[in-house]
């Protein structure tokens, strides 16, 4: 489980985009 940066809920890793956007601050931001 991870904490979303953009709706700020807690969702099982699998809703995560695997590769990190670390460009635009969303690498904890889900799908």
């Amino acid at each position: 489980m991870k904490v979303c940066t953009k709706c700020k809920k807690t969702k099982p890793l699998s809703n995560y985009s695997p590769h990190k956007r670390a460009v635009d601050g969303k690498q904890s931001a889900c799908k």
